[in-house]
């Protein structure tokens, strides 16, 4: 299907229809329309039941980045390839300021640091690699590799106990960490500084490795067509089971057609009684019969004929997936948005935070490549009444009734597997007191709710993000003294079958939670903070659910007795009191070999 294509109208009353059906689920997000390309419909049935890995055929649809300026939306390249153009373009700097703040705090302690670095040299023989001076690839590899979960640089100056603290210290390390705690003194005035370098520094390094390196330690995925070959992980958090038994619902889009002949190039169309609209006869309906692969053309929509066709897509279902998140306390996974969203904030300002180095030249807004879908309205494939009026009635009717098989091709996209056509079974009945040939079309049975790793929906609709448009983006004030610049309050673990969600305050301010929501996407479920409720500065709430749900004062609150987290994959969304979505999570139990 062409770029120029000229059935837009079909395309949006699909997605109308669709949108009516499926209002409750999709909530605010509702779909638009969607451009079928190379890329063909959606294959749905992302398990393999062989293996249970994820399909390959599943990962490459939903891993596509949306095509700048297009309507309707169209995939393109894929997605991970335009992250890491992005991603690893970023690093945390300092301002002017800070640097020089820092520089004269550490030229103050230079005998302590130099008794961290020689101390570490003779327990290890060499510093530890990173894009920063040794002291600071220190620093980050003893808060991320010393300790399980992760420290700070100010957990460890606050320590009462640091060896309880750093409790993955290897025997050689130990007598370095005494002499590592005497220069976290002698720095204290700017350890935030050094920390937020350290950490953010370290944070981004670890989901860049996960992108450019996903391995089974670091949340890749293995796909069905390899044993040991990983990706940077997807989950789609439909359950299979739900997306099988909407295909075999009662929902279903109607679509009734009158087509005329315009001209020798193009057919007159109106939709269900609408405005009439011309299309091109190839980006229409293609009906291949008796090795005619032009009969509807050539035959059945002439200009002396009156042609009406219903098509009907049952089915009507909704699938959600999307790229699974970089989870702060496992250190995995991949997608990250708040380094590109400060990057882009921050621009070439000096401020203390997240920037781009060198410039990626993305276009980032909501007409640029930098979007991906979330969601897909699927459908099975369309079964299709064509009633023909015309002098010629008979002669149709025989050829239909002495074929054996009847190939469809429908705005272009083959109605079959692969990209191929498929067979179509097919009845005619004519009428004599009207000249009027009826046939139906009906699609073959791999074509309705197929539970096979080529199984493919039709798609009627999409929901799509563009995670750093204008609207989105909203610009913040850099604050030297915070070690996330862009941490801050985050989703920063999601236990599926423990129905524990954990979220983490990382700022050094406490941060008022009334009017803050948690969303468990599937099934659209809310919980609202309580009014007044305070998170730390540092610290960390359990929202809990199930029958093990419990309150306990500032450390967990309860959300109900019911389960809430669907146990296969689940998406949670966490807003402000303004509504505005602070963090996203996408956790899946999906099979990472």
């Amino acid at each position: 299907m062409s770029e120029t294509l000229k059935g837009n109208e079909i395309i949006s009353e699909l997605k109308k229809q669709a949108n009516e059906i499926l209002s409750t689920s999709l909530g605010s997000k509702k779909l638009e329309s969607f451009c079928i390309g190379s890329s063909g419909n959606l294959p749905y049935y992302w398990q393999d039941p062989r293996n249970l890995s994820f399909n390959k055929k599943t990962y490459d649809w939903i891993n596509s980045s949306l095509k700048a300026n297009s309507y309707p939306l169209q995939t393109d390249q894929p997605f991970t390839n335009l992250f890491l153009q992005a991603f690893s373009k970023i690093s945390y700097f300092l301002s002017k300021a800070d640097i020089e703040k820092l520089n004269k705090a550490k030229s103050d302690a230079t005998d302590q640091q130099g008794s961290v670095l020689r101390a570490w040299e003779e327990a290890f023989g060499s510093f530890p690699e990173g894009t920063g001076q040794p002291i600071d690839n220190i620093c980050s590899e003893i808060c991320t590799k010393w300790a399980k979960p992760s420290t700070t640089l100010i957990d460890i100056q606050n320590s009462v106990n640091l060896y309880k603290l750093l409790n993955l210290t290897p025997a050689s390390g130990k007598p370095v960490i005494a002499v590592f705690a005497n220069w976290l003194n002698a720095i204290s005035s700017v350890i935030s500084l050094e920390n937020s370098t350290t950490m953010n520094n370290a944070y981004k390094e670890m989901a860049l490795a996960a992108l450019q390196s996903a391995g089974k330690d670091n949340g890749g995925m293995i796909l069905n067509d390899s044993d040991t070959t990983y990706h940077p992980a997807f989950a789609v958090s439909t359950p299979l089971s739900d997306i099988i038994n909407g295909l075999k619902s009662s929902n279903s889009i109607n679509l009734s057609m009158t087509v005329k002949r315009h001209n020798e190039s193009e057919f007159q169309v109106k939709i269900n009684g609408g405005t009439s609209f011309n299309i091109p006869v190839l980006d229409f309906i293609n009906i291949n019969v008796s090795g005619n692969a032009s009969y509807f053309e050539d035959k059945m929509a002439v200009s002396d004929t009156k042609t009406t066709i219903n098509m009907t897509f049952t089915g009507v279902t909704l699938v959600n997936f999307g790229p699974v998140h970089f989870d702060l306390a496992t250190k995995k996974n991949w997608y990250w948005e708040d380094p590109i969203s400060k990057s882009i904030e921050n621009g070439t300002g000096d401020v203390s935070g997240y920037k781009f180095d060198p410039d990626p030249h993305i276009d980032f807004s909501a007409s640029g490549p930098f979007g991906f879908l979330t969601g897909a309205a699927i459908s099975n494939y369309p079964s299709m009444v064509i009633e023909i009026q015309s002098s010629e009635y008979e002669q149709i009717a025989k050829t239909f009734e002495q074929s054996a098989s009847v190939g469809l091709t429908f705005l272009g996209i083959p109605l079959g597997i692969s990209g191929s056509e498929s067979s179509y079974s097919h009845s005619v009945k004519s009428d004599s007191s009207s000249s009027t040939v009826t046939i139906a079309l009906n699609p073959p049975q791999e074509l309705i709710a197929g539970t096979s790793t080529d199984s493919v929906g039709w798609i009627l609709g999409v929901q799509k993000d563009y995670p750093f448009s204008d609207e989105k983006v909203t610009t913040r004030k850099s604050s030297p003294d915070q070690v996330s610049q862009g941490l801050d309050v985050i989703i920063s673990s999601i236990d599926l079958n423990g129905e524990v969600a954990l979220i983490t305050n990382n700022s050094t301010s406490d941060v008022n939670m009334t009017g803050w929501k948690l969303v468990s996407v599937i099934g659209n479920q809310n919980y609202n903070f309580p009014n007044g409720f305070i998170l730390k500065a540092r610290a960390s709430v359990k929202i809990t659910s199930g029958k093990s749900a419990y309150d306990n004062g500032s450390i967990s609150l309860k959300w109900t007795n019911a389960n809430i987290w669907n146990n296969d994959a689940d998406t949670a969304e966490l807003y402000d009191n303004k509504g505005k979505l602070i963090s996203l999570m996408t956790i899946s139990t999906q099979k990472q070999l």
